[in-house]
């Protein structure tokens, strides 16, 4: 059997099967409007795959944790295939999803982030960045709780002993 490039197809012929894949609306009015592309492999949200750039690992622990996240929401199979500079919704990300990844993000890293951060910062790194932030906020914010909720402690155990 010869492959899809060995085979010629005539214009008649793909206007036919054009015309019975299709609706009419959607078929060229014209038979020479046809013109060949090469194949070009898709991504599992349906979109272009990427082929031309090289793969730039996830770096560090919120990376790596949000890019399985990424793959796990989106439904890419591999981790490898989620790249630093990659845009989750060129990836096939919509606001669903979104929801999916602030759910996920607030289970695994322990941290709230909002879910704005992720549509003002789409790319791994840049999100990655803004949930670092905030685990760091977050952390802060904890250490001033416990040292305050210990001050009043001994504050209360000061009274208490007089």
């Amino acid at each position: 059997m010869r492959s899809f490039a060995e085979r010629s197809l005539t214009t008649k012929a793909l206007t036919t099967r054009g015309e019975q894949a299709v609706p009419q609306p959607m078929s060229p009015a014209q038979e020479g409007l046809w013109f060949m592309q090469r194949l070009v492999p898709l991504s599992t949200a349906h979109h272009l795959a990427r082929v031309t750039r090289h793969y730039e690992a996830p770096e560090g622990e919120v990376e790596e944790v949000i890019a399985r996240i990424w793959s796990d929401v989106l439904g890419i199979e591999q981790i490898e295939r989620v790249r630093r500079r990659d845009n989750f919704f060129e990836l096939g990300g919509d606001s669903i999803f979104s929801l999916q990844v602030q759910r996920r993000i607030s289970r695994q890293l322990s941290v709230e982030v909002e879910l704005a951060a992720l549509f003002a910062a789409p790319t791994l790194e840049a999100f990655s960045a803004v949930v670092s932030a905030a685990r760091e906020s977050a952390a802060s914010g904890q250490e001033q709780g416990q040292a305050r909720l210990a001050d009043d402690m001994q504050s209360i155990h000061s009274e208490l002993t007089q």
